[in-house]
């Protein structure tokens, strides 16, 4: 949705700034394409918020945030949700998993942000929007950008994943070097050449497009089975989310829907986006069975690094996720900021709910067990499936 439909409180102000709270995406909101002077992510752009908005956020109380000072310069702008969460309302950013970084849209004022100022700011947001019973700011970057994000200010503690990627400034021989075990990824791609023709695609046209966005979808679905974990079935908005998305940014220019082809079959998958020079990685597949060890995801993340860097893109950022082939084949680390905080006593007491669960998801038994709970789902779901 865009357009400012409703304002909740157009002249919220403080001692330094003015707060302007939309219902809806308003229509200067920066877009991927056209960020002004704004700096930002991905996914905080007016296109990304869209799809978000019509999938992963439907339903929810979405609030756009304009902060400016008092000559009227915008500060940042801010995308914010309230949802309900067992039972209490949640404040946090728009995002549902679907964003890697989670942070306003700034703009150059020379404010110099401290802890207070950050807080005092904060407090004013707060106070615009609806009283809730506790607030989720995660995954929160120190810098957006050259400026500082004043939110990570209010971090008390880290995210527990940071974001990794690679810088392709490096000279290429520099870029392989952070490749784990190299020689003998190079040896399995040379191995792959004698099972097919290989071919490293970039989708473009409609057809090839989807083709390589089901197969994505399908080999991610079943790393989702193999790890134990929810997955599309569980989330169909999050399928949803990639099927619109594919679509807009394929429209926009902005979509890298990359794949690793061996004798006609698609063997690895990633999808990307673009922005200015940085490169966004929000998904991997591959295959799995007698692929598996050939590495075919690997193979794909090194022949992409080296096209993009071709391209002229200078990072590519392969997201949220402490995975070991993230440890192992990346040379840069983003640490992420945290708060979690309750605001009634409603809150506290979910807060306090939580941390034994999270004491109980903790233990050994626990870790043992838990991957049935997915097993005994799937199956029930599978069974009900073919009743009717």
């Amino acid at each position: 949705m865009t357009g400012s439909v409703m304002l909740d409180r157009a002249t919220t102000q403080t001692d330094d700034f003015v707060l302007t709270v939309h219902r809806g995406i308003p229509a200067d909101w920066p877009g991927i394409n056209a960020m002004g002077e704004a700096r930002g992510h991905v996914f905080q752009t007016r296109e990304f918020m869209g799809v978000w908005a019509e999938t992963l956020g439907a339903g929810l109380d979405a609030r756009f945030i304009d902060v400016r000072d008092h000559r009227g310069q915008m500060v940042m702008r801010l995308p914010l949700a309230i949802e309900m969460q067992d039972g209490i309302s949640v404040l946090g950013f728009a995002d549902q998993s679907c964003a890697d970084y989670n942070a306003p849209l700034l703009y150059p004022t020379g404010i110099e942000w401290t802890p207070a100022r950050a807080a005092q700011l904060w407090t004013a947001i707060e106070s615009a929007l609806p009283a809730i019973d506790k607030i989720v700011l995660d995954k929160m970057p120190a810098m957006v950008g050259d400026l500082v994000n004043p939110l990570h200010h209010l971090s008390s503690e880290d995210n527990p994943e940071a974001c990794n990627g690679s810088n392709l400034n490096l000279p290429w021989p520099e870029i392989e070097a952070t490749q784990a075990q190299l020689k003998t990824l190079k040896r399995k791609a040379r191995g792959l050449e004698k099972l097919g023709a290989v071919r490293f695609i970039i989708a473009t046209d409609p057809v090839e497009r989807q083709r390589v966005l089901d197969r994505l979808l399908e080999q991610k679905q079943r790393r989702f089975e193999e790890t134990l974990v929810p997955g599309f079935a569980e989330s169909p908005a999050s399928r949803l989310f990639f099927e619109n998305a594919t679509t807009l940014f394929a429209a926009t220019g902005n979509l890298h829907l990359a794949a690793l082809e061996v004798g006609g079959e698609i063997v690895a998958t990633s999808w990307t986006l673009q922005m200015g020079t940085i490169v966004y990685e929000l998904m991997i597949g591959f295959e799995a069975g007698e692929w598996f060890k050939h590495s075919p995801g690997r193979v794909l993340n090194l022949r992409y690094l080296e096209w993009a860097k071709a391209q002229g893109f200078t990072y590519v950022d392969h997201g949220i996720g402490d995975e070991e082939w993230k440890r192992e084949n990346t040379d840069t680390r983003v640490p992420l900021g945290r708060l979690i905080a309750a605001r009634t006593a409603k809150g506290r007491r979910q807060l306090a709910r939580a941390a034994l669960a999270a004491r109980i998801r903790s233990l050994p038994l626990y870790e043992k067990l838990r991957p049935y709970k997915w097993i005994v789902k799937r199956a029930i779901a599978k069974r009900l499936g073919r009743a009717a």
